[in-house]
């Protein structure tokens, strides 16, 4: 009886996600332009908080399993409100990357911020 009960909390949990999955937007069409609109709703600055984490976290990823792949050479003293606040400032400051995809175009900001340099 004791592992029936492990997998009846994951039924329960497989049931709770995909009851949400008609409200969670597709990782394709989600852009900067819904970024911006999801952080601008009451609570959003937590919605937002935890997807851009999640990109810097996924492209910090990248960069430790393939040591090649140096996208962003983020400082170990910069905190994550200040990645944040730098990919919410992009943003808004460049309007016209508001229609790509917002993980890309945080991508942008930290690349722009945190280049890393070249090995000759």
């Amino acid at each position: 009886m004791k592992p029936a009960q492990p997998l009846m909390a994951n039924r329960w949990l497989l049931a709770f996600l995909l009851c949400l999955a008609p409200h969670m937007p597709s990782a394709q069409t989600y852009t900067g332009n819904s970024l911006l609109e999801t952080c601008s709703k009451p609570g959003g600055d937590i919605r937002c908080g935890g997807y851009v984490r999640g990109v810097v976290e996924a492209i910090l990823a990248v960069q430790e399993t393939n040591k090649m792949t140096q996208l962003v050479c983020i400082p170990p003293d910069v905190t994550f409100g200040q990645v944040y606040d730098l990919a919410m400032k992009y943003l808004l400051d460049h309007p016209e990357s508001q229609h790509y995809t917002a993980a890309s175009t945080i991508m942008v900001s930290l690349r722009d911020a945190f280049p890393c340099q070249k090995m000759i």
